[in-house]
C-alpha cells in the first residue's frame, strides 16, 4: 500500500508538478526542489521498503547475531524513512500541526532507535555524567527486539527488561506512513480539482469567444500543459492573427485551427486529471465537428509536410503555382508565403489557408 501511494504521488509529480507552474505555486518548489531531488527521495524510499521486506532472517537462521544485525538495520532504515517523510512535508508544504502530530507518533520508535543504536552509552551532554547503558538481550530473535537497560536511577544494578515486537514496529510504521502519504495525496488531489476548474474556465472563454488576450494569458499562467510545440500554438502568431482577423480570412482560419486543437488538448488534459483522481467514468473523447474524412494522397501529404518545414520553398511554390494558375485566391496565398518566408505569422497563416482550400476542393492528388 505504501508503494502504491508513492507511485500515485510520483505520477502526479511527473505529469503535472514538474511541468506546470500552477502546481509549483501550491508547494515549496524552490531552487532546491527544482533540481528534482524529489526523485532521489522517492528512490531512497522504495529501496528502504525493499530492504525491510527482503532481509528478514530466515527460520533456519533464527540466531542471536543475525537477529541483532537485522534489528540494527531495521531501526536505522525506519529512522531514515522518518527523515525522508520530513522532506516530503517540506516539499508539499504540510501544515505545522500535522508535522507536530507526526513527530509525536514516531517518538516511541525513534527513542528506541536512539537508545539502542544511537547512544547505548548515554551521558549528559553538559556535565558528562553517565545516565544509562543498554545491552542486547538473550531473547533477541527475528520476531522481537530484546535488551536490558541500566540507569542511574537504579544505581546501574538492576537491568530493565525491554521487548518490542518487530511485526508491531513495522505495522505501526506502515500505519503512520499510510496516514501521512494519504494526507499528501488528498492535498494534491485538491490541487487537481482546482486545476480542473482552471481548464473549465479556459474552455468557456474559448467557446464563447471572450477576450482572446485573457485566454492566452490564462493558459500561460495556469494551464501551460494545454500548449505544445506545434507552430499553431506560437503566442506571437496567435496574437498577430487575432489583431488581423478582419483583414483577411487566412488569419481567422488560423485562429479556428488553433481553437480546434486547443479543444482537443483540453479534453486530453482533463482526462489525464480524471485518471489521477481515479475518475475514469468521467473520461470523454473529442469529437471535432469540422473534421474532414478526406485525405490527401501520400505524395501530396509528403509535399505539404516539406512545405510546412520550409524545405525547398521556391521549387514547391512554383510547382503549386503552375498547377493552380487559374485560381487567384490560391496564387495569392502562394505569393504571400514566398514573400514572407521569415515571417511565421504570414507564412503559416497562408499555409493553413492554402491546405484548407485544397481540402475544400478535394484535391487529393496533383501532378507535382
Amino acid at each position: 500500500m505504501i508503494e502504491t501511494k508513492l507511485d500515485k504521488i510520483a505520477e502526479i509529480w511527473n505529469d503535472f508538478i514538474l511541468n506546470e507552474k500552477f502546481f509549483q505555486r501550491k508547494i515549496n518548489f524552490d531552487s532546491e526542489v527544482e533540481t528534482n531531488y524529489f526523485g532521489d527521495i522517492l528512490h531512497y524510499f522504495y529501496d528502504s521498503l525493499i530492504l525491510i521486506k527482503e532481509n528478514i532472517p530466515e527460520d533456519d537462521k533464527d540466531n542471536f547475531s543475525a537477529s541483532v544485525f537485522y534489528a540494527i538495520g531495521l531501526l536505522q532504515i525506519i529512522f531514515i524513512q522518518h527523515d525522508l517523510m520530513r522532506e516530503f512535508f517540506y516539499i508539499f508544504n504540510i501544515e505545522k500541526s500535522e508535522k507536530k502530530e507526526f513527530e509525536k507518533e514516531i517518538k516511541r520508535i525513534r527513542d528506541l532507535r536512539n537508545e539502542l543504536i544511537g547512544h547505548p552509552i548515554n551521558r549528559n551532554s553538559k556535565t558528562g555524567e553517565l545516565r544509562s547503558t543498554v545491552f542486547w538481550g538473550n531473547r533477541m530473535n527475528k520476531n522481537q527486539i530484546h535488551y536490558l537497560k541500566y540507569t542511574r536511577k537504579d544505581n546501574f544494578k538492576k537491568g530493565i527488561q525491554k521487548e518490542f515486537s518487530i511485526t508491531q514496529l513495522i505495522g505501526n510504521q506502515e500505519l503512520i506512513f499510510k496516514k501521512y502519504l494519504n494526507l499528501i495525496l488528498l492535498n494534491l488531489k485538491e490541487c487537481l480539482r482546482e486545476y480542473l476548474d482552471n481548464i473549465s474556465q479556459i474552455e468557456v472563454n474559448l467557446n464563447e469567444d471572450h477576450n482572446f488576450f485573457y485566454l492566452i494569458d490564462k493558459i500561460q499562467n495556469n494551464c501551460t500543459l494545454l500548449w505544445n510545440k506545434h507552430v499553431i500554438f506560437d503566442k506571437d502568431i496567435l496574437l498577430e492573427c487575432h489583431t488581423k482577423k478582419a483583414i483577411h480570412p487566412r488569419y481567422e482560419n488560423t485562429l479556428k485551427i488553433f481553437k480546434n486543437k486547443l479543444n482537443y488538448n483540453i479534453i486530453n488534459l482533463r482526462n489525464r486529471v480524471y485518471a489521477k483522481l481515479d475518475e475514469e467514468n468521467k473520461i470523454i473523447s473529442f469529437q471535432n465537428k469540422d473534421e474532414e474524412n478526406f485525405k490527401y494522397s501520400e505524395e501530396l501529404t509528403h509535399f505539404l509536410i516539406r512545405l510546412f518545414e520550409k524545405r525547398q520553398i521556391k521549387e514547391r511554390i512554383r510547382s503549386l503555382r503552375d498547377t493552380f494558375c487559374d485560381f487567384p485566391h490560391i496564387l495569392e496565398e502562394l505569393e504571400n508565403m514566398e514573400s514572407n518566408t521569415e515571417n511565421n505569422t504570414e507564412y503559416y497563416s497562408s499555409y493553413f489557408y492554402l491546405t484548407g482550400v485544397l481540402l475544400e476542393k478535394s484535391v487529393s492528388y496533383i501532378h507535382l
